[in-house]
């Protein structure tokens, strides 16, 4: 199966998680929602290939948290592991002190919450290394619409 455009989208907050669902969809994935870590456990296992993974920080359940998520994609994927894109409130704590040897498997970028759908759009095409279109490429090192210091090199 093409996984080019599939997305395993793991969010805690229900109406964050269809608002994230319905852009993916929009920008074309197609998207796996998992509202906790255990039901994306199940989903990797069932699913494993997926294009990217965008996950809430703050997950947590009974088989670990995001971080086993993605060690599991990772395993699961049998090749290259898909590019992450974690979700968090605050842009300065990124990842558990535990993923930072973890991260060097894989490519990782945080996206801070409340996110602008722009820089939702900019950061994956970037993930997937697919091209910026040119309405939301940075000029000057700022991103057009998006007030956040974060930046993406293209």
């Amino acid at each position: 199966m093409d996984n080019t455009n599939r997305v395993l989208l793991i969010e805690k907050d229900e109406l964050l998680g269809d608002l994230t669902a319905l852009r993916l969809e929009l920008l074309g994935f197609s998207v796996n929602y998992a509202p906790s870590v255990d039901a994306a456990c199940a989903k990797v296992k069932n699913e494993p290939r997926v294009a990217l993974i965008l996950i809430d920080r703050a997950m947590a359940g009974e088989k670990g948290d995001g971080l086993s998520v993605i060690q599991q994609a990772i395993a699961a994927a049998g090749g290259a592991p898909p590019p992450v894109l974690l979700l968090t409130t605050d842009s300065r704590t990124g990842l558990p002190g535990s993923a930072t040897d973890a991260m060097q498997s894989w490519t990782c970028e945080v996206l801070t919450l409340p996110y602008n759908p722009v820089r939702l759009e900019q950061q994956i095409n970037h993930l997937l290394g697919r091209p910026v279109p040119s309405a939301i490429r940075p000029r000057n090192g700022e991103c057009a619409g998006i007030t956040d210091n974060e930046t993406i090199a293209t």
